[in-house]
Order: structure tokens, then C-alpha cells, then sequence
């Protein structure tokens, strides 16, 4: 995940390695630990139209993901040919 920095920091990485970040630097990181503590803190902001925002957005905004569950496109027709997927079987006369 790509975050800009917006308040200077230092993180210690594994509890061990320091690393100081200054404003308006770039992080690029998989460090869960460091993204949620930094977000949580303030110190930094996802960047915009970084690789992992736009992952994101593509899936939950991709058409497939838009079909309501039981919609018709998702029914099979019945084995008798019957396409009227009412509950009561009671649908609209041909």
C-alpha cells in the first residue's frame, strides 16, 4: 500500500530498525502493523490512485459484483421448461 506521509515519524520496523519519515514522503509498504498505526495516528493518508486503491475499487465496482442474489440472469429454467420463477408458481399467463 502506497501512504503519504502528513506528520514526521519514526517506525521501528520489527521493533529493531528505525526508519524516520518525513512529510509529504511516500511509503510503499506491506507492514500491516505500520499502516494501521500510522493511519490510526494521523501521521499518513492512503495516496490516491495508489495500486492497492484502485485493486479495490475494480472489484466492488466491477458489474458482476453488482447482481443482486436470486436475480433472474443467476436462475436456470425449471427441467419441465417452466421459466416462471415466482414463489407460488403463479406467475404471469402466457
Amino acid at each position: 500500500m502506497e501512504l503519504k506521509v502528513i506528520k514526521p515519524f519514526s517506525w521501528a520496523h520489527q521493533h529493531v530498525r528505525i526508519e524516520h519519515f518525513e512529510k509529504d514522503q511516500v511509503i510503499e509498504t506491506k507492514d500491516k502493523e505500520l499502516i494501521r498505526v500510522s493511519l490510526e495516528e494521523k501521521w499518513t493518508a492512503k495516496k490516491r490512485g495508489s495500486e492497492s486503491n484502485t485493486q479495490a475499487n475494480a472489484q466492488t465496482s466491477a458489474p458482476e459484483n453488482k447482481a443482486l442474489p436470486g436475480a433472474d440472469e443467476n436462475k436456470e429454467p425449471a427441467a419441465d421448461g417452466n421459466t416462471d420463477t415466482s414463489p407460488d408458481g403463479a406467475g404471469a399467463a402466457d
